[in-house]
């Protein structure tokens, strides 16, 4: 059954976005402990112990490039919740319909918050992790200026954010002030 779809207002864009970055950056910090902990005791156990200040060490930058990518790996399913949308989205009361107004569903929650961390992902191993974040904030302007608060994202995987929240009155309500 399809639901009449009601645009977020953009303070509502952005903080489903700075909420969903902010649980990233938690979650990676986390995944990036947990894969590069073990990683350093490995590159540890392969340091000659006979080498001096001029013998190289550490891991190849092939097994640092796997490890990275293993990082998105693991933090993609916690980006989208296992396919049940951002966690921005939740706390905001967004949810995210197909253009014909039906749930999303799984595959596109996936393929939305998969589409940012690849970007993020392929432009840091070409070793412009800035240019990425660019790319990802260029991305949502459409969402600041189009009407159905779409970002790129949203476009191209035919994602449309839908506002669960209370409507907002045209004026304030005004209690009653007792006498005296």
């Amino acid at each position: 059954m399809a639901e009449s779809i009601r645009p977020p207002s953009r303070r509502e864009v952005l903080s489903s976005a700075a909420i969903s970055v902010g649980v990233t950056v938690i979650a990676g910090s986390v995944a990036t402990f947990l894969v590069g902990f073990p990683a350093i005791w490995v590159d540890i156990a392969m340091t000659d112990p006979t080498a001096d200040a001029s013998t190289p060490t550490g891991l190849p930058e092939s097994a640092t490039r796997g490890l990275f990518v293993l990082v998105l790996l693991l933090l993609w399913p916690v980006t989208c919740r296992l396919g049940h949308g951002t966690w921005g989205d939740s706390v905001m009361e967004l949810k995210a319909l197909s253009p014909a107004g039906e749930p999303a569903g799984s595959g596109r929650a996936w393929a939305r918050t998969g589409a940012v961390l690849a970007i993020l992902g392929v432009a840091t191993l070409l070793g412009r992790p800035g240019a990425g974040v660019l790319v990802i904030l260029l991305q949502w302007v459409p969402a600041l200026v189009r009407t159905d608060r779409r970002s790129l994202v949203d476009l191209v995987v035919g994602v449309v954010p839908h506002t669960t929240s209370s409507p907002k009155l045209g004026r304030p309500l005004v209690w009653p002030v007792p006498p005296g």
